[in-house]
């Protein structure tokens, strides 16, 4: 129960830097990434892998619950709530995602953009179910 209760404690807001992907293994992650330098085969093989629903699509500017993950420093466990169990993405291709708030002073455009992200990530739960 304390280990379950720190787990979801440590869950996080993160926004994706760069379209990305997520996987359910440390292994398929890591095969992605190592094609990445080569634009034709990282594709094909994500592809193959949404496919077979090892892995999924994340566009850039998506925003996700995350924590860090057991099994790699480099690893971001993913949307753990919304998809159990989850899914594992290269941290990298995220950055913390700070929320608005009423003490927060920033211009206009960055709360309008700051709302759509918080927007976009109450229905990722549905777009993700759907997928």
């Amino acid at each position: 129960m304390l280990i379950a209760t720190l787990l979801v404690a440590t869950q996080m807001l993160y926004v994706a830097r760069t379209p990305t992907f997520g996987c359910s293994s440390i292994e398929e992650v890591s095969a992605l990434d190592r094609l990445r330098s080569d634009p034709k085969a990282f594709q094909t093989e994500l592809y193959e892998q949404i496919f077979t629903g090892q892995c999924v699509e994340i566009v850039k500017g998506k925003v996700v619950e995350g924590s860090g993950s057991a099994t790699s420093p480099f690893v971001l466990l993913i949307d753990r709530r919304i998809q159990p169990p989850g899914f594992l993405a290269p941290l990298r291709d995220f950055r913390r995602f700070k929320p608005v708030s009423s003490r927060n002073r920033i211009d206009a455009g960055h709360a309008a953009a700051a709302a759509d992200a918080q927007k976009q990530y109450a229905l990722s739960g549905i777009i993700v179910a759907k997928w």
